[in-house]
C-alpha cells in the first residue's frame, strides 16, 4: 500500500490473496481514504484468481489487470512491481 499526494494505491497479487478478502481490505482501505485506487493482478486464464475478475466486475473501485501469454516464473509480482514504479516515477513529477 502506498499514499501520495493524498490518495492510497493498493496493489493486490490476486494469485497469492484470495478475493474472499477483498471485503477486508476495501473496509480498511476505505477508512483511511475514501478516494483510494485498488488494483488486482492475475493470469488471463488461472482458476485461482477468476474469483478477483468476477469481483471486480461488481465493484468498479477495483482495477482488474489479467496478464495474457504464457505463464512464467513471477510475472504477476513483475508487473506489480513495475506498475508501482511507474507511480512512484509519475507522482513524483520525474
Amino acid at each position: 500500500m502506498k499514499k501520495q499526494k493524498g490518495s492510497i494505491k493498493v496493489y493486490i497479487d490476486g494469485e497469492n490473496i484470495s478475493a474472499r478478502k477483498y471485503r477486508d481490505i476495501k473496509r480498511l482501505v476505505d477508512r483511511l481514504d475514501k478516494n483510494s485506487s485498488l488494483r488486482v493482478y492475475g493470469l488471463q486464464n488461472d482458476p485461482r484468481t477468476k474469483a478477483w475478475s468476477q469481483t471486480s466486475k461488481k465493484d468498479a473501485k477495483l482495477n482488474d489487470i489479467r496478464l495474457y501469454g504464457r505463464p512464467s516464473k513471477n510475472k504477476v509480482d513483475k508487473k506489480i512491481n513495475k506498475d508501482i514504479s511507474r507511480d512512484i516515477r509519475s507522482d513524483d513529477g520525474v
